[in-house]
């Protein structure tokens, strides 16, 4: 990270992308993701998606929440491995279950919408509280939306005003 960031040294993509490496190899969970991260975004090393998400995926498998998150969004959007929006939902429903607000979102968005999942419209309001609760914009904006339509609850004028 002191590489990455210039903590205590000069910035040094190349050298922190080195390190992330090795402590990925070994297993780290954090290193794995910010060595995901670096291939995904390029620093310190080519542009790389699929080994973006390979490195997501294991990190992912050792419960480190926001490389669950960003697995999900790889499954979602072809990203480094085909789209499967089946198993996009189920790593977006893993981190929402930890209190992921980003996660949240996507899970109400896809019980809206019927993909990965069958369309459960009370159960998409159910997640999209819960993430605007936790201060998403996103969520707060869907969730006035159904209030204010009556999509998987009833039709409340003055609680969307709220979420708006």
């Amino acid at each position: 990270m002191a590489y990455n960031h210039g903590i205590g040294v000069s910035i040094d993509k190349v050298k922190a992308f080195s390190y992330y490496k090795k402590a990925a190899e070994l297993g780290h969970a954090r290193a794995q993701h910010n060595l995901a991260f670096a291939y995904y975004n390029g620093d310190g090393c080519a542009i790389d998606k699929v080994s973006a998400f390979t490195w997501y995926k294991r990190a992912a498998d050792q419960g480190d929440i926001e490389s669950i998150f960003n697995t999900g969004c790889a499954y979602s959007s072809r990203k480094g491995v085909a789209i499967d929006k089946f198993s996009a939902f189920k790593y977006y429903k893993k981190a929402a279950e930890t209190g992921h607000a980003d996660a949240q979102t996507k899970v109400g968005l896809y019980f809206m919408t019927g993909i990965g999942v069958n369309v459960d419209k009370v159960k998409g309001v159910k997640w999209f509280r819960k993430a605007a609760e936790s201060g998403n914009a996103e969520a707060s904006c869907n969730l006035a939306l159904s209030l204010k339509h009556g999509n998987g609850v009833a039709i409340d004028l003055i609680e969307s005003f709220k979420w708006f």
